[in-house]
């Protein structure tokens, strides 16, 4: 009896660890399945994030492209909108490439939902200096993109939120004046300004000066004493640029022969025109000087450049037509122009002196463009090509 008592009992401990580990068994397999399909839906739920994320990166290009590119044309809303912008003013974007093309990237059963939204966080009116701009529309500013995509999935014939995905980017962006404004506008709003000397041109002169208004100029040169032209260095939206930058900038596009200036740009090297080149956009070059062997050729009778020696002078060796305001001026009082051949400028031209002993001998035309007198439509909006953001996913 006693061994058969022992013989049952063990067998009925291998019966139990029979049980337990079919038990077990049963638990890891449930538990094992359930793994899976918690990793199924974790690999679906990052998928489907990965998906916003990716949309909120290509919406973003395109409305950075419409940023830098509207903001640069008079005629697009944004651009009035960041002219006359406070802190906290919204804007919703257009993004007519995202309507369009986002529905190819999400699989079928899913929509998207997306927006753009600007907001100017601040804009201030005044330099490092706390010297107040002559307008109130030129300064400094940042500029926020809010961005937000959702990922609908519409399967179960119910709409439920699959993956959102926010982007916040900031931008700093500047509004100056090509015309160096005053409290009663453009600067430049008389063909001829000497700050040296007074000299007189009539009819009899070498030098012939028209195309003003009589209530603007009286047609001779005008001293002035004046130093604070394009003094706001805060205003330039690019200082000591070499020309090669203003080159691959295509600021200065050699192959086209085209000047395209949007703003006030600085290099601290003489600058050289050869050839006959086109006028596009509206802003000022600043260099040490120039050498114009060519015609400068406006695009449309909105556009317009200033060519601004700081240092040197402006050689003029062409009797090419140039649409352009020509300024010499300096610290010393030693900034001039010289033309080597006849001069046929349809703009206007500031120097600290002119001698015309040092220009050839014939007729020299100053024909003002009254282009550089509309001051209130010579602002220009130059947006910085760098970013700072923070993202967040939301579910």
């Amino acid at each position: 009896m006693p061994l058969s008592f022992k013989h049952s009992t063990k067998q009925g401990s291998v019966l139990v660890l029979a049980v337990f580990i079919a038990i077990s068994l049963t638990i890891l397999s449930l538990s094992y399945f359930r793994m899976m399909r918690a990793v199924r839906n974790t690999d679906h739920r990052l998928g489907q994030q990965f998906v916003a994320r990716e949309i909120s990166l290509l919406i973003r290009e395109e409305a950075m492209l419409i940023l830098h590119n509207d903001s640069r044309d008079q005629r697009s809303q944004l651009f009035w909108f960041l002219l006359g912008a406070v802190a906290g003013a919204q804007m919703e974007m257009r993004l007519p490439f995202a309507a369009e093309n986002i529905s190819r990237l999400i699989q079928p059963g899913y929509t998207c939902e997306f927006s753009s939204k600007l907001k100017v966080v601040n804009f201030i009116s005044y330099d490092h200096r706390t010297r107040v701009y002559a307008s109130s529309k030129e300064g400094h500013g940042v500029l926020s993109m809010f961005i937000e995509v959702s990922l609908i999935d519409e399967r179960s014939g119910k709409k439920a939120v699959a993956a959102r995905e926010t982007l916040h980017t900031q931008y700093e962006y500047l509004i100056s004046s090509a015309l160096c404004l005053d409290n009663s506008g453009s600067r430049l709003r008389k063909p001829l300004l000497l700050r040296r000397d007074n000299q007189v041109f009539d009819e009899y002169s070498s030098l012939q000066v028209s195309g003003y208004e009589r209530e603007t100029s009286n047609g001779n040169g005008e001293a002035t004493n004046d130093r604070e032209f394009y003094n706001q260095t805060a205003l330039w939206a690019a200082r000591n640029l070499k020309s090669a930058d203003l080159r691959q900038m295509q600021i200065i596009d050699d192959e086209r022969k085209i000047v395209a200036v949007n703003g006030i740009f600085h290099c601290p090297e003489q600058l050289e025109f050869e050839g006959d080149w086109l006028i596009k956009g509206k802003g000022v070059l600043v260099a040490d000087s120039f050498n114009i062997r060519g015609a400068l050729k406006k695009a449309s009778v909105d556009d317009l450049l200033v060519l601004f020696a700081r240092k040197g002078k402006i050689v003029v060796d062409t009797d090419a037509k140039i649409e352009a305001a020509l300024i010499a001026i300096n610290r010393n009082y030693t900034g001039t122009v010289e033309a080597k051949k006849p001069l046929d400028l349809s703009g206007m031209l500031l120097a600290d002196y002119l001698n015309l002993d040092n220009w050839s001998n014939s007729v020299h035309k100053i024909d003002f463009d009254k282009a550089f007198a509309a001051g209130d439509k010579a602002y220009q909006i130059n947006i910085s090509p760098w970013v700072t953001y923070q993202s967040g996913a939301r579910n």
